[in-house]
């Protein structure tokens, strides 16, 4: 693309070579390409942007002021600098890796310049915690708290299920874990709890989990099979008790008034 001064700029990622499947099986190494490289959340990488021609060719004079911009909703993206002999250097970390491998588009952008983009593939990070999420909210991979929604409220009595998650340090789903996850009590909650259950592709529902009593009750995610793992808490849940009787209503109705129901009797008197 030509810009303005003719002049535009383009994005260089960290490669790493590759060798495509020949026809009918196997591999040709003499067909051997290159690929951008597989980034981690949380890991930072560069990201190169060359001054280019308008016939792509290198402009090593330029001194274009030039910004990097990425798909991660989440990142903090570097600050804009100056070309120096036509190109610059940027550090770039991203969060968001979910479903992996998640492919992140990356721009550059130049005063006078066209806008320039590539693709980086990223895949969450080692293991940080067990998320557990309850009816009402969602996994938000990348975001600050790692979940978005508000916890229904529950009935006391009442069964519902929760959700465990093996994540990253940022919320992304780290499928390969199958440990086991129990779910335990935090300040004297009075629950019955699910049985441990064993993730898999990195994730379970627990189901059968029962508050016992009214009131504002929080639960933890521990890992069984690694002692070392913080367990992960989740939020707060409210917990109401539920009357199955019909209620008696007593109205002080003015002259000529007339209520609707949806069903039971109405009461008053002028």
């Amino acid at each position: 693309r030509a810009s303005a001064r003719g002049i535009d700029v383009r994005v260089l990622l960290e490669e790493k070579p590759y060798t495509p499947a020949a026809p009918g099986g196997g591999t040709n190494p003499s067909t051997q390409k290159t690929a951008a490289a597989l980034e981690t959340a949380g890991t930072t990488f560069t990201v190169t942007v060359q001054a280019v021609s308008d016939r792509f060719l290198p402009v090593s004079a330029s001194t274009l002021s030039v910004a990097v911009l990425t798909g991660d909703p989440f990142d903090t993206e570097p600050a804009a600098a100056a070309l120096s002999s036509g190109s610059a250097s940027f550090s770039v970390r991203l969060r968001r890796a979910e479903p992996a491998p998640l492919s992140i588009q990356i721009w550059a952008a130049g005063s006078g310049s066209g806008v320039s983009g590539a693709t980086v593939p990223v895949q969450p990070g080692a293991l940080a915690t067990l998320q557990l999420l309850f009816p009402g909210e969602a996994p938000a991979p990348g975001a600050p708290g790692g979940r978005s929604g508000i916890t229904d409220f529950q009935i006391a009595g009442v069964q519902f299920q929760a959700t465990v998650r093996a994540v990253d340090a940022f919320a992304n789903l780290v499928s390969s874990v199958t440990d086991v996850a129990a779910l335990r009590p935090v300040a004297g909650a009075s629950v019955t709890l699910p049985s441990p259950q064993a993730l898999s592709a990195g994730s379970a529902t627990l189901t059968g989990l029962v508050f016992l009593s009214t009131g504002v009750f929080t639960l933890s995610a521990a890992d069984l099979s690694s002692a070392a793992l913080a367990a992960g808490q989740g939020s707060p849940v409210s917990v109401f008790s539920l009357s199955l009787s019909s209620p008696s209503l007593t109205y002080a109705l003015p002259d000529g008034a007339a209520v609707g129901t949806l069903g039971g009797n109405v009461t008053g008197g002028s």
